[in-house]
């Protein structure tokens, strides 16, 4: 299953960046294919705007960089922009004349509130990483990297924070005088959140209290696409030309809670589902006196309410609880023969501690926790990791090929097979039959990132966390530290 479509990724849906004159050759989208460095070619672009503040800017495009020089008898025949920010690669679309590279000052201002995810109006330093195509003059491509641009991007001031908001829309017909109040964070004086029911396709706004108070329409928040159907992103506001924000558009049905944060100006809706959205294991394999500062928070499996999984390296004589909060008030759970699964007790040695989960088997197992409405389900299944996206024998198939090595002892690495072919890694367990990307993880940056329920629509690659392989790399994971490497 090389391509899995569950969430519609709509991350930024700006219009077709058409502010540049016609002499502006429109280069966003590669030309050519050209081949790896040649090392006899260079390159080298310089910053041309090194900051850009948004509240002041009165241009629909700025020009972020140029060609400063390149070898020799070479031509240019391409180039390419990344935003780089706050850990996150986002591809830059540009337009180009004699070696001005152009960007639309809307979307170059909406991919650093994006990699930032905050609409702070400070200033947020970027990175334009740029590579140039050239040919050379014997006729061979080349794709050179041409260097970094730095420059600052300050947005524009958000409306100034409440101490109360407001939903309304489809649900409650558009009634100011209905509206849904928020309900304060405990202890977090920017963050709001509020439960509604809604119907498919229920558009909604936000209203700070002053607005809901005066009936002004002109107050809302909302997103910069009308319609826009994300479960998170920036809330947008009334902009400098006049312009409304749209409405977020909750695409199914049924009990939704919207949180929103007024000082980065963002927002987030979740099922209701009544089950736990976050899951802890605590035991003396922890800590000797099961502080609940050492616990491990589990992964949330994909798209899956009430389901958590950890690869975890037990030793035998240690004992382990679970609890959907971090803290001894009565809600922990621990062996029970109706929750423990038979096969996970033959597989660990699993026994009952006053309680508790014994250990009867060191080694690694993958630890996962299944809460429904009605009952819970404790699994230890083999720790299978694989490496797939096709760069083992073009496979996507999560079998003996594509197995990684299991490490002996609680420090060490799980090793991936050599790759045969260049290519972005997807890694995985399989936590749930059939559907291996709902415990999908990826290394980036020597960190391992793990997919829970990120606005993805395909893969993580689409938030810039991507692990390159090149043929006869190997893929090391090390689950204790959350770190990884390529080597």
């Amino acid at each position: 299953m090389k391509k899995i479509s569950i969430y519609v990724y709509a991350l930024l849906s700006l219009a077709v960046f058409s502010a540049c004159d016609e002499d502006f050759k429109d280069w966003a989208d590669p030309q050519s294919n050209p081949q790896e460095d040649a090392k006899s070619v260079s390159a080298q672009m310089a910053g041309v705007t090194a900051a850009l503040n948004m509240e002041t800017y009165t241009e629909d495009s700025v020009e972020v960089a140029k060609l400063s020089s390149v070898s020799e008898g070479c031509t240019v025949v391409d180039y390419k922009i990344q935003l780089v920010a706050n850990d996150k690669v986002l591809e830059l679309p540009f337009a180009e004349n004699n070696g001005v590279l152009k960007v639309d000052a809307k979307e170059l201002d909406m991919l650093t509130q994006t990699a930032y995810n905050s609409r702070q109006a400070v200033a947020r330093a970027i990175t334009l990483k740029t590579s140039t195509s050239v040919v050379t003059p014997t006729g061979e491509a080349a794709l050179v990297n041409s260097g970094d641009v730095t420059m600052t991007v300050t947005p524009v001031t958000p409306p100034v924070a409440e101490n109360a908001y407001f939903i309304l829309g489809d649900f409650n017909g558009w009634n100011m005088a209905g509206a849904s109040a928020f309900v304060a964070e405990e202890g977090d004086d920017n963050t709001f959140s509020v439960e509604i029911e809604v119907g498919e396709n229920c558009n909604v706004k936000i209203f700070p209290k002053s607005g809901i108070d005066a009936s002004d329409w002109a107050t809302a928040l909302g997103t910069d696409v009308d319609g826009d159907t994300s479960t998170s992103g920036l809330l947008d506001f009334r902009d400098k030309a006049g312009k409304d924000a749209g409405a977020i558009r909750i695409a199914a049905a049924g009990k939704k809670k919207v949180i929103i944060n007024v000082k980065d100006y963002t927002y987030t809706i979740k099922e209701v589902t009544g089950l736990p959205e976050v899951m802890y294991i605590n035991g003396s394999a922890y800590s000797s006196d099961w502080n609940w500062g050492a616990a491990c928070q589990m992964i949330p499996m994909t798209q899956t309410a009430g389901k958590f999984w950890s690869m975890q390296y037990y030793a035998e004589g240690e004992e382990i609880k679970f609890s959907p909060i971090a803290e001894w008030a009565g809600q922990d759970f621990g062996y029970s023969d109706d929750v423990i699964t038979a096969e996970a007790i033959e597989l660990a040695g699993l026994s009952d501690k006053g309680g508790n989960i014994l250990i009867g088997k060191s080694g690694w197992y993958i630890v996962v926790v299944t809460i429904t409405p009605t009952d819970k389900k404790i699994e230890f299944l083999v720790p299978n990791v694989y490496l797939l996206g096709g760069v083992i024998n073009n496979s996507w198939d999560t079998n003996e090929a594509t197995l990684f090595a299991v490490p002996t002892d609680k420090a060490g690495a799980f090793i991936s097979p050599a790759a045969t072919q260049d290519g972005t890694a997807r890694i995985c367990v399989v936590a749930e039959s059939g559907n291996w990307w709902k415990s999908e993880f990826t290394v980036s940056d020597g960190v391992i990132v793990y997919r829970e329920n990120k606005e993805v629509s395909d893969n993580l690659g689409e938030l810039g966390y991507e692990c390159k392989l090149v043929a006869g790399q190997k893929v090391h994971v090390k689950f204790l530290s959350g770190t990884g490497s390529v080597e």
